[in-house]
């Protein structure tokens, strides 16, 4: 094995050394991403680069700088057993690098969006019809509740209604407005139609 390593130049011990630690580190850091021991945002400092979006994970990231050099070194040896050129070895090698840290990153930013934090955005009920479930009093005198789907789940939402008269279970609502952050204002279906 030693041998092996020793018959090499220069350059490609260099990138064969770059390549086997850089991999071994992205494997680990996928391995602790997986079980959750570590964060895709764990970003280097950089101080004048604002290169990070929402989700908070940057392309100068642990695991995008890892991703780069082990893709990266990675293609450098592979462009040059072709070449035998160390010019067309780092340009193949940062090609590779850049393209594979920008997929890595995009793949965990698809990943994190993915992810439901269990906030409802009420608001979106604003338009939609839904149908009550317990009989909701008039002229905002109590609440009642109402099902609606938000986000395509449904949803069972405290609400009132500013008719004059109450607004018995089974009865299809839509939503006008929000009082406060949680409570929906209702009007019968029949009555926004007119």
């Amino acid at each position: 094995m030693l041998d092996w390593f020793v018959s090499m130049t220069l350059f490609e011990q260099i990138l064969y050394g770059i390549a086997i630690i850089s991999t071994g580190l992205f494997v680990l850091k996928g391995i602790f991403l997986i079980f959750g021991i570590s964060s895709a945002s764990d970003g280097l400092d950089v101080d004048d680069v604002d290169c990070a979006d929402a989700t908070g994970i940057s392309y100068f990231s642990v695991i995008g700088v890892l991703s780069f050099l082990a893709v990266g070194s990675w293609g450098a040896i592979l462009a040059y057993s072709f070449s035998d050129s160390h010019l067309v070895s780092i340009i193949a090698g940062l090609f590779s690098g850049f393209v594979e840290m920008f997929a890595t990153i995009q793949f965990i930013r698809f990943l994190h969006n993915m992810q439901e934090s269990g906030n409802l955005k009420i608001s979106l009920a604003i338009g939609k019809i839904g149908e009550v479930y317990l009989t909701i009093p008039p002229m905002e005198l109590g609440e009642g509740k109402v099902n609606v789907v938000i986000n395509g789940s449904l949803r069972e939402c405290q609400a009132v209604s500013l008719d004059k008269t109450s607004i018995p279970t089974g009865t299809k609502v839509r939503i006008v407005d929000l009082q406060g952050d949680d409570v929906l204002v209702v009007q019968r279906e029949s009555e926004i139609m007119e």
